[in-house]
């Protein structure tokens, strides 16, 4: 009989210390596309902010960020699918796609009811509990009402459209394009960019200065391309011919702005976006009720209103968490190595790859998997140990980069032919 209530005891005692982990203690993915623009960074540190007010209410939230690159979008449904491995109890995601990451949702997470938040731009199909996202119809609106202050009426005015299948970006191309034809602006059809990039900008503009010389004002649904476009005129001394109005926020657009570089910019909340989509999801797991759709609206900023902005997030990164940088970058510091070399000519950085950040947060011994999104055998990394045997060893050598392309290293999963022999990869030296 005493062995017998033993038992019993000891059940409902394992019962009761196993409830509450299960209720109260939530692995949530976090997958975004251009996730180290400052845009993508705000947003994830909205999510992680909401994350630690959890945790003070006794909710443990583990946030798991991934980010799929600035060009290669079918890495995200890599991501997505590494998530899902990993097994999420939830996931919030900024589709750099809105078509191709669908297809991952409705066939993962939708097939083994996983809730899904989306925030911003939104998915062409699938099922997600929440969306949340600006209003992008009245934000392209807004950009065409500021540059029919600037541009005569009559005058020419374009969209460079480097994202055909983003809903957020054609949504807001054609809130622009239509208010500019109801206020009298020659609207041209949009140029088509092969990237999200400075260069893609700065081509386009001097493709369009031949093609169109008499171009008055140049939209962009991102301020990265409007940062381009400014170079090309500059360039070509044509600064004011040309009005410039873009949408989203940098520290380096913001300073364009206040300089009179850039005319006007259209400004989003994403901080509140993340904020909103972590208390959304959280709040679904632990049985609450969640809104279907959150919508959220824009600001414009000019060199009016400069003063209202400078402590935007998205400026100042006042907001930003250790914890989240380092989820998307590695470590938030200078590169250790100094300037890294790519073979065949390369590019030097001075100290801000982010792919060294991830190389020496390995030797400090962190053991964090950053996955690369490129099969299991390439996602492996070769040390995990790093307090041991590995940090003895660091103390007797000085570490450096090889001589190789430590890029075309990192994405084959830190392998090398001496690999096995040195117990790190990359590391040799000089």
């Amino acid at each position: 009989m005493r062995v017998w209530n033993r038992i019993v005891l000891s059940t409902v005692a394992a019962v009761a210390i196993a409830s509450p982990a299960l209720a109260e203690d939530f692995k949530i993915g976090y997958s975004v596309f251009w996730g180290t623009n400052p845009f993508l960074v705000t947003m994830v540190n909205g999510a992680t902010k909401a994350a630690e007010e959890w945790k003070a209410k006794g909710v443990n939230v583990d946030m798991i960020v991934t980010n799929g690159g600035d060009t290669d979008k079918a890495k995200q449904v890599a991501d997505l699918e590494d998530l899902y491995a990993q097994g999420i109890n939830g996931l919030l995601i900024f589709p750099g796609d809105s078509i191709l990451v669908a297809e991952p949702i409705k066939n993962v997470f939708n097939a083994e009811k996983i809730p899904v938040v989306v925030t911003d731009i939104g998915i062409r199909s699938g099922e997600y509990i929440s969306l949340i996202i600006t209003d992008n119809a009245k934000g392209g609106a807004q950009a065409a009402d500021y540059m029919a202050t600037l541009v005569p009426k009559g005058g020419k005015v374009i969209t460079f459209d480097f994202a055909p299948t983003n809903d957020n970006g054609q949504t807001r191309q054609k809130g622009f394009e239509d208010r500019a034809k109801e206020l009298g602006l020659t609207v041209l059809p949009e140029q088509p960019l092969p990237a999200l990039s400075l260069d893609a900008g700065r081509q386009a503009m001097e493709d369009l200065l031949v093609s169109e010389p008499d171009i008055k004002g140049v939209f962009s649904f991102n301020q990265l391309v409007i940062q381009g476009a400014y170079q090309a005129l500059e360039q070509q001394g044509k600064t004011n011919d040309v009005q410039l109005v873009g949408f989203d926020l940098d520290p380096v657009s913001y300073k364009m702005v206040a300089d009179g570089k850039i005319d006007g910019l259209v400004v989003q909340d994403p901080y509140r976006m993340g904020y909103d989509g972590m208390n959304t999801v959280l709040t679904y797991l632990t049985g609450g009720k969640v809104e279907p759709f959150i919508g959220l609206g824009t600001t414009l900023l000019t060199k009016d209103n400069i003063a209202d902005f400078a402590q935007d997030p998205q400026v100042t990164g006042k907001e930003a968490s250790p914890r989240a940088r380092s989820r998307l970058w590695g470590r938030a510091q200078p590169c250790r190595f100094g300037p890294w070399r790519a073979r065949g000519g390369g590019r030097r950085d001075g100290g801000t790859c982010r792919e060294c950040f991830r190389h020496a947060a390995l030797l400090q011994g962190r053991g964090e998997e950053f996955r690369r999104g490129q099969g299991a055998a390439r996602r492996r990394l070769l040390h995990r140990g790093g307090t041991g045997a590995w940090a003895r060893r660091r103390k007797r050598r000085r570490q450096v980069h090889p001589r190789q392309d430590h890029r075309r290293h990192l994405s084959a999963g830190f392998r090398h032919p001496r690999a096995k022999r040195r117990g790190v990869a990359l590391l040799r030296r000089r």
